[in-house]
């Protein structure tokens, strides 16, 4: 079973022409789809959050963030993966869904800056506005 927290007070074109990013967060059980809103918003304007849920309703440990822009997506990560806790042991591990040829200049340059300390990681693609 899954539950999302849908922002309804955007229009529907978010979701077709500026193409939303989703981010994938491994989270405190305990966390609500508001809690996620409530925490990324500061980062951006969330469209979208969902926590999975087991057949019984209970927390999976993971989430989505759907944020409207490539940058506010990049800042939210770079904030918040492997450094904000949300009251657990672990802190908040936060990456895209899946791999994007979009890539803004700071996350280019984010990535630039561990490929040279890793030249096993494949270069990033070339930015793009958001």
């Amino acid at each position: 079973m899954m539950e999302g927290s849908l922002d309804k007070s955007r229009p529907s074109r978010y979701f077709g022409t500026a193409a939303p990013l989703n981010l994938r967060v491994i989270l405190n059980f305990d966390a609500t789809e508001h809690d996620l809103r409530q925490i990324f918003s500061f980062y951006g304007h969330v469209i979208h959050t969902n926590v999975l849920r087991d057949a019984d309703g209970k927390s999976t440990g993971s989430g989505f963030v759907t944020f409207r822009v490539t940058d506010e997506a990049d800042f939210a990560i770079m904030s918040m993966h492997d450094r904000y806790n949300m009251g657990r042991e672990k802190p908040l591990q936060v990456s895209y869904c899946r791999r994007s040829e979009r890539i803004s200049p700071f996350g280019y340059e984010h990535a630039m800056k561990l490929r040279e300390k890793n030249t096993t990681n494949p270069p990033p693609p070339q930015p793009t506005s958001s």
